[in-house]
C-alpha cells in the first residue's frame, strides 16, 4: 500500500491486481471493513488494518467463486 492512499485508490489498485472483481465489489467491502474493525464509515485515508482486511476478503471470495467453479 502506498502512504496516503485513499479508499478509492486502493480499491482500484485490488481491481486491477483482481480483475475478476470489479472496483465497486471491492469498494463494498472495504466499506464494510472498515465500519466492522473501526466502528465508523470510512473517510480520507484508507489504514494499513483496512487495507489487509480487504485484500484478505478479496482473496477469499475469488477462492470460493474458483472452488464453486470447479464443483
Amino acid at each position: 500500500m502506498m502512504p496516503a492512499e485513499s479508499h478509492r485508490q486502493h480499491a482500484e489498485r485490488l481491481a486491477d491486481r483482481f480483475p475478476e472483481l470489479p472496483v465497486q465489489r471491492i469498494m463494498t467491502m472495504m466499506a464494510e471493513e472498515h465500519d466492522m474493525l473501526m466502528g465508523f464509515d470510512p473517510d480520507g485515508v484508507i489504514t494499513p488494518l483496512v487495507a489487509e482486511a480487504t485484500l484478505e476478503r478479496v482473496e477469499m471470495e475469488l477462492a470460493r467463486r474458483q472452488s464453486e467453479a470447479a464443483r
